[in-house]
């Protein structure tokens, strides 16, 4: 799901239990049509967010598993909203500093 910059949930994001994580997703200086730049605004946008990072750990650990990187991920989150997972925030927002250092050792 999508975040502001406050960390407050993007308001016409759906929620549910099957969201796994948030990432900044409103108003994000994005690529547009005539090699330029615009604000840009939902879910979509903050999915680059936690994939960008899961690409970064298999770059850093290229033997890494798609499970261990979820397992990295959701340890490595800032948890936002109620304890745990729910329905709003998913785990949280994953802090890419954090999830770098819980990479397996090679």
């Amino acid at each position: 799901t999508a975040t502001d910059a406050g960390d407050a949930a993007y308001k016409q994001a759906n929620l549910g239990a099957h969201l796994a994580f948030a990432a900044p997703g409103v108003e994000i200086l994005s690529l547009a049509p005539g090699n330029g730049y615009e604000l840009r605004t939902g879910t979509s946008i903050a999915t680059a967010h936690v994939s960008g990072l899961a690409a970064l750990l298999i770059a850093k650990s290229p033997g890494i598993t798609a499970f261990q990187i979820g397992e990295i991920l959701q340890s490595a989150s800032i948890d936002l909203g109620e304890p745990g997972r729910d329905p709003v925030f998913g785990y949280g927002i994953p802090n890419a500093s954090a999830a770098l250092k819980a990479l397996p050792d090679q």
